[in-house]
């Protein structure tokens, strides 16, 4: 695809990459991508938690005997998947560690085609390290196309919402991250039944309805993998805020407070991957 068609393929999205700064500690991060198509919208990121990223390819490498098979909620215009894929190439630390097989899918069928494209504008490389910057390709027109390794490793379905159940699958991880926030409380337990029918393993979760999460989560059989959680909690840097979200603002499911911060079950809270209670998860 040319300069040309990826202008043609976005002409209707409202599509902006803003550089990230953490507003704690100032320092910067890979920039945020926001969407708009209609009423939808999406807001990602390229290697946007590298500590999840970790964690699920150390638990994932557990779990599995064979190839990991995946499925990303709300992918938005493939930046998630494509991260993974990329972790996984460059970053798994284990020889044996086996490439999984990623299914992605969203809401807004514009943002898929976007996806499916694999090119994005070249300032999405704002923010990132070296290393990861020489994973992408260059084109011309300012645009960086995502490798074809790291492409033949996901495959974006037909539009859903997680509040319909997966027709597919098994996977050994289902994730939803920065979704949730989205829907009501109880719709929130509606998707993630859903997406828990159809994990074999572990759930991926993040900027959830903090006040029911952990009965969401004891409901389908799971438990908070607790291994890693201040230093993913502190990644999620657009989140972090140092004074706590108030209960009914539209900010108390987005944000995050310091992870220090005394609150009721703050294991299920402050955390973002979730296991069946008899997985093998990493500590």
């Amino acid at each position: 695809m040319n300069s040309a068609s990826f202008q043609s393929l976005t002409a209707n999205l409202g599509l902006l990459v803003q550089s990230k700064t953490d507003p704690l500690s100032g320092s910067v991060d890979p920039a945020m991508i926001r969407v708009y198509a209609g009423a939808h919208k999406g807001a990602t990121a390229f290697f946007r938690n590298r500590p999840f990223l970790n964690l699920l390819i150390d638990a994932l490498d557990i779990c599995c005997a064979e190839r990991p098979r995946i499925f990303f909620h709300a992918c938005s215009v493939g930046a998630e998947p494509y991260s993974l894929a990329l972790w996984y190439l460059h970053r798994a630390q284990h020889q044996t560690t086996l490439l999984p097989i990623i299914d992605a899918t969203d809401v807004e069928p514009a943002f898929l085609n976007v996806a499916r494209t694999g090119i994005y504008p070249r300032s999405i490389l704002e923010g990132m390290t070296e290393e990861e910057r020489s994973w992408f390709e260059i084109l011309p027109d300012d645009l960086v196309r995502v490798p074809a390794a790291a492409r033949e490793l996901v495959r974006f379905r037909d539009a859903q919402s997680f509040l319909e159940p997966i027709n597919d699958g098994p996977y050994d991880a289902v994730l939803a991250m920065n979704a949730l926030t989205y829907v009501s409380p109880d719709e929130q337990s509606i998707a993630i039944r859903h997406m828990a029918d159809r994990a074999f393993h572990v759930l991926g979760l993040s900027a959830f309805h903090p006040d029911s999460i952990r009965d969401d989560i004891k409901r389908i059989g799971f438990e908070p993998v607790e291994a890693r959680a201040e230093e993913i909690h502190e990644a999620w840097v657009e989140r972090r805020v140092a004074h706590p979200p108030q209960p009914g603002t539209p900010e108390y499911s987005w944000q995050l407070p310091a992870f220090s911060y005394a609150v009721p079950d703050r294991e299920y809270r402050f955390c973002s991957l979730f296991a069946r209670a008899e997985a093998i998860a990493p500590q």
